[in-house]
Order: structure tokens, then sequence, then C-alpha cells
């Protein structure tokens, strides 16, 4: 199979994988936000992005290494040291788990204080890091060999679980223990499910140059990558209340679908770009880059317009009319998200193609700029400061990153099509005008300007014989799996 069909392939079962989970990830905070007040569901939040951002840290960059690593080396037959690189990495991770659990522990008092949870939740945290780090490991070494289809399918059943199981405490009227236990649980069934024991193996040293050069870089990824997506929470949370965190998870929440596309051609691609990087097939690494970015703005601009009108109507159908000061946040966060997820294909490709010290250096600065952003503005601006800083922070990752990865991937950006694309989305201008405020009003609405929007792109010529070729390959791909 070329590497083409590979990554149209990978994108069929993400784009499922990603439909399952972010549905079901909008259902879970959707019964959150339904059942819980701002305080309570800060408190989740909180707890939950905290757990998320520590297994960032003490996974210690190692699944970024092995998502880079094991297609190279499946690509060069090594398979004997991709079971040995598993097991080391494994082995490194219950270390770390044991190390930072004992510290937890030890600082029990004081953290609880600084992060404002109950000890019961404390303890649920600490058993969420446990199982989230190894989860997460196992989850990513299922999508490191390109087993997409698993993939789809154990993300498919973690959801639904997670779904159940929180429901049920939260009717039950255990609060913010509902989705802090759901999300623990669906961990469960993910490590179960891909618990990798065929590609165990003896470790016959716990040296490997390769694995820890790209563990340090990937650990950096994941640290800068956490902050930018889950940190954010518990500054707001330390540096105002549980009430503020709510007001800005839920609008965080909401805007995140704007990054939806990216994300899932960011992902489908990245496996390829790495086994492809060191053969005759490298050629096609431009091309998977300039469609990615193609297709990301295709479909997040008009994603991005409607968000800012329907602002209101979504916190509201996500929530309550508890979380109606969210809406003012999802403007500056839907545009935010979206240059967070286009810059990340960018510093994931400088990391595919083995230029981890640019790839280190992007993000570090990026660190240090939410950092020097985020914190006076939050402390002065409560969570409007956070989703300002938020911004500049993303659209400064975004102009670095664009800037070094032109310099050593030859890929264009059409002008043209990306005009195409702004006048095409002034059609929005009938969902502005028509103002829908119920369901069936915001869906037909809403479905009628994408219509014309595409349309609009047909008469302008935007769509190009590849285009069609992708379309009749999901077609069929569709079709494929109904029988």
């Amino acid at each position: 199979m070329n590497s083409v069909k590979k990554a149209l392939e990978n994108t069929f079962f993400i784009s499922l994988s990603w439909i399952i989970t972010t549905l079901g990830g909008f259902l879970f905070w959707l019964i959150a936000g339904k059942f819980l007040n701002q305080q309570d569901y800060g408190i989740a939040l909180t707890a939950t992005s905290l757990g998320f951002f520590i297994i960032s840290v003490i996974t210690l960059g190692l699944p970024s290494a092995l998502s880079k690593l094991i297609p190279e080396y499946k690509s060069r037959k090594k398979y004997e040291k991709i079971k040995e690189m598993i097991t080391l990495s494994l082995s490194i991770i219950l270390f770390a788990n044991i190390l930072t659990i004992s510290i937890l522990i030890i600082l029990k008092n004081q953290i609880m204080s600084l992060i404002k949870v109950s000890e019961n939740i404390y303890y649920l945290i600490i058993i969420y890091v446990f199982v989230g780090s190894f989860s997460t490991t196992f989850y990513n070494i299922t999508y490191s060999f390109q087993e997409m289809k698993k993939y789809f399918i154990v993300g498919s059943i973690s959801v639904l679980s997670k779904l159940i199981i929180a429901t049920t405490i939260l009717f039950l009227g255990f609060r913010y223990f509902g989705p802090i236990i759901g999300i623990i649980f669906s961990s469960i069934i993910t490590l179960i499910l891909c618990f990798p024991k065929k590609r165990l193996k003896k470790i016959k040293s716990f040296f490997d140059e390769d694995l820890f050069k790209y563990a340090i870089t990937g650990f950096i990824g994941a640290l800068v990558a956490s902050m930018l997506t889950n940190f954010h929470y518990t500054i707001v949370t330390i540096l105002k209340s549980n009430v503020n965190t709510g007001i800005f998870g839920v609008a965080m929440m909401v805007s995140s679908v704007t990054s939806a596309i990216p994300y899932i051609l960011n992902i489908s691609i990245y496996p390829i770009i790495s086994e492809t990087f060191r053969t005759k097939s490298k050629k096609i690494i431009p091309i998977l880059v300039e469609n990615t970015i193609k297709y990301s703005i295709l479909f997040g601009i008009p994603l991005i317009i409607t968000f800012l009108i329907l602002s209101n109507f979504i916190v509201l159908s996500f929530s309550s009319y508890k979380f109606l000061d969210s809406a003012r946040l999802v403007p500056i966060l839907t545009l935010a998200t979206f240059f967070l997820s286009i810059s990340n294909i960018f510093v994931n490709t400088l990391f595919a193609i083995r230029k981890p010290k640019i790839y280190i250096k992007i993000l570090l600065f990026t660190a240090l700029i939410f950092i020097l952003l985020t914190i006076p503005l939050t402390y002065f601006y409560s969570e409007f400061g956070m989703s300002v800083g938020y911004l500049i922070t993303n659209i400064i990752y975004f102009i670095l990153s664009l800037y070094q990865v032109r310099k050593f991937v030859d890929f264009g950006i059409n002008i043209k099509k990306v005009l195409s694309i702004f006048v095409a989305s002034t059609s929005f201008i009938i969902l502005y005008l028509a103002k829908p405020n119920t369901i069936f009003s915001v869906i037909f609405y809403t479905s009628l300007n994408f219509i014309v929007y595409f349309i609009i792109l047909f008469l302008l010529n935007f769509f190009s014989k590849e285009d069609y070729e992708i379309i009749k390959y999901f077609a069929k791909k569709l079709k494929f799996n109904q029988k």
C-alpha cells in the first residue's frame, strides 16, 4: 500500500475515532454541566487536568519517542528491537510512578491547599496518574503500529464506559466524583484492551541512545502540549477559584471542536512521515503537509465563524444558564485552539523528520511566552485574561513553527485557494441574519450555510482531481465497512 493510501486509511479510522470520542466527550461534559454547578465543574476539571499534566511529566516523553521510532524500526524490520524498546519504556514509567506517587503523598497537604480539592479527590488524582500513565502509553503503542481499526474500537469502548460510569454516579448525586471516576474507569479499560503482552521482551540493556534522545525531545513536547491543553485550568484554579475554572472550562471544551480536522489529519500523517523520512518515498512528505493545511483551513474557517455566531446557543446547549459567562470567551478560544492545532502539525513534522533541537527550541520558547502572558493576565483579569494570553501564545507558536518547518519541508500554501475559502465564508451572513435559537433552526441554517459554502467553492474551481479521488476513496471505504 502506498503512502497516500495509508494516510487515507489512517485518516478514515482516526476520523471515526475522533467522531466517537469527541461526541462522547461532548456528551460527557455536557451531562456534567447539567448536573454540576460552576464550582463542582471546576473541581472536576482541575482534578482531571492536573492528573493529565502529571501523566505527561512521569511518562518522560517515552510515548512520543515510541510513536516516532516504532514506525521507523518497523519499516526496517527491526521487530526485536521494538520489543526491547517497549519493555524498557514501561519499566522506566513504572519507576517514575513509584517515585512521583511517593512525592505526592508526602506533599499531600501543601498540594491540596494549592489546588483547592478534598482528600478524597486528591487520592483519585493519584490513582488516575498511575492508571493513566500506562493506558496512555499502551494506546500510543497501538497507534504507533498503525493498527487504526483497533485504535478506533478501543477508543469507542473507552468513551462508552466513561459515559455510563460518570452518568450513573452523577445521577446518584455524587457530584464531581462522576466525571473523575468515569475517566479513571475508561483508562482502566484502555489499559486492559491495549496491553502489549506479545510485544514485551527481556531487557538486554538499560540504555537505548535513540529512545532516550527522542524521549527527551518528546518529554518537552508532551509537557508543553499538556501545558497548552490542560494546565491552564490549574492556573485559573490556583490564581482565582474553581468557579472561574468552571466558566473557562466550558468555553474551552466548546471551542476545542475547531481543532478537530487539523488534529485528525496531524495524527494520520505523523507515523507515515516518520516511516518514509529515510526512504525513497520521502517526496510524499511536502504533499502530505500541504494537503493537511489545505483541509484544515477549508473546514476550520467556517467552523470558527459558526462558533462566533452561535456562541451563546452552543454554551447553553453544552451546559446551562449558570455558565452563560463562558460565551464571551468562545470567540477568543476558538481562534486560539485553531492556531494551536495548525502549529502542532508543523512541530510534529519537524519531530518526525529528526529535527529535535529545533522542535525543543520552539516548544520551550512557546512555554515561556505562555507562562509570562497567562499568569499576570489571569491574576488581573481572571478567565478572560487567560483566554487572551492563550490566544496570543498560540499565534506566536504558529508563526515560529511555520517559519521553521518551511526551512526543511518544501510545501506551498496556495494563496488563491485560501482567498477562495475566505470569499466562500462570507456566505455565513445567512446564519448571522437568521439568528436561529432552537436546535432545529440551528441545524437547518448551519447545514444550509455549509451547502452554500461548498457550492461557492465549487464555482470558484477550488477542488482538484485529487480532492475528488479522496472523496471516492472514503465513499468506497464507507460502503465496505457497511457490508
